[in-house]
Parts: C-alpha cells; structure tokens; sequence
C-alpha cells in the first residue's frame, strides 16, 4: 500500500486562528501485511496469524509569519503480530448472499517486531448477510478497534 495524504488540523477546542487558517500536513504511509490461516477441519472456525507493518512519513510546512513553528518531517514505523480467530459461515468468499463472518484480532506492535513504540490494537469485525428475495440481498457490517499504550498518532 502506498499513498499520499493531505490534511488540515483545525486543533482541538475552539481555536479561532486554526479554524480560519489550519496548519497543512503530508502524510505518505507505505506498508503491508501478510497473513496465514488454518481452518479446523470442516467447521466454521479459523485461527490465524499475520505480520503488518507501515511506515509512514509526516511532512510538515509552518505558515509563513509562525515565529517559532519551524517546519517538520518524521517517518514513523509500526510493526507486529496479530494473531486472529474467525467464524466463518458465508456461502461465498468474493459475494456472499447469506451467511456470518465475525473475525477479532489482537495486535502486537513492538520494536522486536519492527515498531518505533510498543502498543496493541484489539479489533472485532462482523458481517452479517441475508437474502430478502431470489434477488435481493442484504449486507451488514460492524467494525470496531481501540489501541492500547502508545499508538502513532496516525493508527
């Protein structure tokens, strides 16, 4: 993966400067991930383990007339394991009409595995699809994650 983003920070509370002239940043992440699973015989339980790491370059250029405020540029590095477990019933991978998919992950992100800082990331992922008629499905997705310790600001 490799893109490049540009964002405004308007700060945080009301800051009437920032919200009429925000402070422009650059980030350019690059990175991927590899993953392994193991399906428990014919059942609709997985276990897995993958490998992500991104590095990510943050360009920052003070306004001109910002005494103080030099300009910034740091590549942070995030980098671990995440071990998963899933319950799969979907009756196709690529376009289910009905089934369930739940999926949680636990990331370990430390410098033994490529991080700058060491911190966690639990995830659980849901789908759930139903058929309303011959024709018809329905899709339904619910996906929540929180870190733990000392995230980059960017994850």
């Amino acid at each position: 993966m490799d893109a490049s983003v540009n964002l405004d920070f308007y700060g945080i509370g009301e800051t009437d400067t920032l919200e009429r002239d925000p402070l422009r940043y650059n980030l350019k992440p690059l990175g991927g991930m590899v993953q392994a699973k193991y399906r428990f015989g014919e059942s609709a339980f997985w276990a897995g383990l993958g490998y992500a790491f991104a590095t990510t370059k943050v360009d920052f250029e003070a306004p001109a007339g910002t005494p103080g405020l030099p300009d910034f540029e740091r590549t942070s590095d995030a980098g671990g394991v995440t071990p998963s477990l899933t319950w799969d019933t979907r009756n196709n991978i690529f376009t289910p009409t009905e089934g369930t998919y739940v999926e949680g992950t636990f990331g370990v992100f430390a410098p033994l595995f490529g991080s700058d800082t060491e911190f966690r990331r639990a995830r659980t992922l849901a789908m759930q699809f139903v058929p309303l008629s011959p024709k018809v499905f329905l899709g339904a997705r619910a996906d929540i994650a929180a870190a733990f310790g000392e995230p980059p600001f960017l994850s």
